[in-house]
């Protein structure tokens, strides 16, 4: 690993797309349809039965962000999350 690099180099790349990547982190990427589309369905999984609205997606992911920083994880720290696409993950 190269630690020449600048402190704010991104971590992360756009491969070999020449579109690049929108440089925001995922509760930005949500702010838009949620403010634009709150009661819209954002999530659904028909085999538990349960339908995340824009406007409670958006609130979940704002909890989940208290949560890191509540036990230390601030801007700059780079955190990765591995879970499955169902309810019980994103809940």
């Amino acid at each position: 690993m190269n630690q020449n690099l600048p402190s704010d180099y991104p971590s992360y790349t756009s491969g070999t797309s020449e579109t690049p990547l929108p440089g925001m982190i995922i509760g930005e990427i949500l702010d838009r349809p949620a403010a634009k589309y709150p009661a819209r369905e954002a999530l659904f999984a028909l085999h538990q039965n349960i339908s995340w609205t824009y406007k409670k997606f958006q609130q979940k992911v704002d909890e989940t962000a208290r949560t890191f920083l509540a036990i230390g994880v601030h801007k700059g720290h780079h955190e990765a999350l591995l879970i499955d696409n169902s309810e019980d993950d994103t809940d």
